[in-house]
This record gives structure tokens, C-alpha cells and sequence, in this order.
């Protein structure tokens, strides 16, 4: 067995990395500066890309409601964590972007209008796509495969119903929850 980073106490270190990405979008938003330095470790030496894509982007999002020099910030701590995804993207051995690359091309390919039923993606897939796989690793393309368009039309219209009372940080924590 190795281990390529730490992972917490007994835990799958991408479910700590997006605990911690979750805290630390209520933390920047609440601007509870201080309480992200026990958090940041959880979610910068896990090496989860997508706790950080989730903090990122809800960071990015927060950088629109934020004032001139507030914005500024936001949007290079964003870019920072857009860098550190990239550059963790070239890691040398690293084999399951490609996994995940064949995955989300076969879940994009066999997504319907009604799609296939919640649940369906181990079921339906290996037999279009001889490939072996409980989930695409991506919860919006899981959620399209089983629900379809129609389902994730709703999913959208939700989410853009999210800023209609104005961002809030309960907005900012579903966005990276979604991401």
C-alpha cells in the first residue's frame, strides 16, 4: 500500500479535502481569516482537485458581490488554486485523469432526454461502453446520465435560482457543494 498524501485520521482523504473546501467557503465568506489556518492543511496536502476546483470556484463566485479591492484578492487566491490544480494535473504517474477523461466521455455520450434512473450508471454503462465503473467521478454528469436533460435543466434552474435573493454564503457553500 502507498500513499501518496496524508489523509486524516481513518478517512478517505478526498472526502476530508471537500470538508475542508466546504469550511473554508463558509470561512472566506464570514472573513474568519484566522480559522482557515487549521483548515488550509486539510485541503492543500490532500492533493484532492476537486475540494480545490470547488474552492476555487466558489471563491471566484464570491469575487462578484465583493468590493474593488475585496475582488481583487478573491480572484488571485482564486487563480492560485486554478495554478495548484494545473500544476498537480502534470504530476508524473499520475494515470486517473485519463480514467476519468474515458469515464465523462462515456457518460456524455449516453445521456437522454429522461436519461436511465437514479442509480443506473454501474448498471447501464459497462454495457454500452465496456467499461467497469460505479460513477464518472463527476456528480453533474452522474446526475445527467441518470436523469437526463430534462433532470439536469431542473438541476440548473435551481442553481441559478441560488443568486435570485442575492449571493449569500449559504449560496457560496452549495455552488462548491455542486462543483
Amino acid at each position: 500500500l502507498q500513499v501518496a498524501s496524508p489523509s486524516g485520521l481513518y478517512a478517505n482523504r478526498n472526502f476530508y479535502a471537500e470538508i475542508c473546501a466546504l469550511v473554508a467557503v463558509v470561512l472566506i465568506s464570514e472573513r474568519l481569516w484566522l480559522w482557515l489556518i487549521p483548515v488550509a492543511p486539510g485541503l492543500l496536502l490532500t492533493g484532492a482537485r476537486g475540494a480545490l476546483l470547488a474552492c476555487g470556484v466558489a471563491v471566484a463566485a464570491m469575487a462578484w458581490r465583493a468590493r474593488r479591492t475585496m475582488r481583487f484578492a478573491l480572484l488571485a487566491f482564486a487563480a492560485l488554486i486554478g495554478t495548484l490544480i494545473v500544476a498537480s494535473m502534470f504530476h508524473k504517474g499520475d494515470a486517473s485523469i485519463v480514467i476519468r477523461w474515458e469515464l465523462w466521455k462515456s457518460a456524455v455520450q449516453y445521456i437522454t432526454v429522461f436519461g436511465y434512473g437514479l442509480g443506473t450508471f454501474s448498471e447501464e454503462v459497462p454495457k454500452m461502453a465496456s467499461m467497469l465503473a460505479e460513477h464518472p467521478h463527476n456528480e453533474i454528469l452522474e446526475y445527467g446520465f441518470d436523469t437526463g436533460l430534462i433532470g439536469l435543466t431542473i438541476l440548473s434552474l435551481f442553481v441559478l435560482s441560488l443568486a435570485r435573493g442575492g449571493l449569500k454564503t449559504e449560496s457560496f457553500v452549495l455552488i462548491a457543494f455542486f462543483v
